[in-house]
């Protein structure tokens, strides 16, 4: 019995019994498993594939909160020439009181300055609505009533000319670009500290996304940025379309800034709230 016992400790201990080598020990190293990202609504591992769903969080986010739409739109002959110009940088704050820079341009360029070239400044506080137009000595003032309860205001800008027309809006143009141009994620990457998801895309299925033009589109390239929590970060879209019966070449990029983080203070201009009130119609007409 006593035999058996000293056996079983000289095996348990791992001891060799009859004095070869030491037995070596191998240490395990922890090996770093990859996260899997949380997509963005809508957004999976083969890109947007929930068109609404990704609209409808980008549009919860930035409703009440403030941010900067930068929109630019050009539409280039074959030539080159730029027949339609459309920038526009947008400042929204948490209260809603605004500033604008807008600039057009082109034989074909939007009205809603007045004859392009055209280019002019707004802010408002909501009560208070005033215009800066380029002039000689400095910038012409006015005040202006807004011609009813959207044109002029905040929304009109932020849903209709940030967005390129009547059927503007962020909800309605994601969900109209996305679902007609499919798209696949082409990275992951933190930008600013806030974790990105690029997609691209370069077919299109339905041309009811494209905001200028008529008859097929072709040669489509589309790059856009989203967040995790959903918000459509900027894009680029590119597309060959035929407007005004010429082939002509579109360029759309619109991205967001500052997103809660954006403020406007009084007006830009000395002297701006002395201005002779008086109202205008320059507004009236939508991009």
């Amino acid at each position: 019995m006593r035999v058996a016992l000293v056996a079983l400790v000289v095996l348990l201990a791992g001891c060799p019994a009859f004095g070869g080598a030491q037995q070596s020990t191998t240490t395990l190293t922890p090996v770093a498993v990859p996260e899997v990202p949380e997509y963005p609504p809508g957004v999976g591992p083969t890109g947007v594939r929930y068109p609404a769903e990704l609209a409808g969080a980008h549009s919860a986010v930035v409703e009440n909160t403030s941010y900067t739409i930068v929109s630019n739109r050009t539409i280039t002959a074959r030539d080159g020439e730029v027949r339609s110009l459309l920038s526009v940088r947008i400042r929204l704050a948490e209260n809603r009181s605004y500033l604008v820079s807008a600039r057009t341009g082109g034989p074909d360029g939007p009205l809603f300055l007045g004859r392009p070239p055209s280019a002019a400044s707004y802010w408002s506080n909501g009560s208070v609505y005033l215009r800066a137009l380029p002039g000689p000595d400095g910038p012409i003032l006015n005040r202006f009533t807004p011609p009813n309860a959207f044109v002029g205001t905040w929304r009109y800008w932020r849903s209709t000319v940030a967005f390129g027309g009547e059927d503007g809006y962020d909800f309605q143009t994601f969900l109209g670009l996305f679902g007609a141009i499919p798209t696949d994620l082409a990275a992951v990457e933190t930008v600013d500290g806030t974790e990105t998801f690029r997609v691209v895309g370069t077919e299109s299925l339905d041309p009811g996304f494209a905001k200028a033009g008529s008859g097929p589109v072709t040669n489509v390239s589309l790059s856009a940025t989203i967040t995790e929590r959903g918000v459509v970060r900027g894009f680029d879209l590119r597309y060959d379309r035929r407007v005004d019966g010429r082939p002509a070449r579109v360029r759309w990029s619109l991205r967001y800034e500052n997103v809660g983080s954006t403020t406007v203070g009084g007006p830009p201009w000395p002297g701006a709230l002395s201005a002779q009130e008086g109202s205008t119609t320059s507004t009236a007409t939508s991009s």
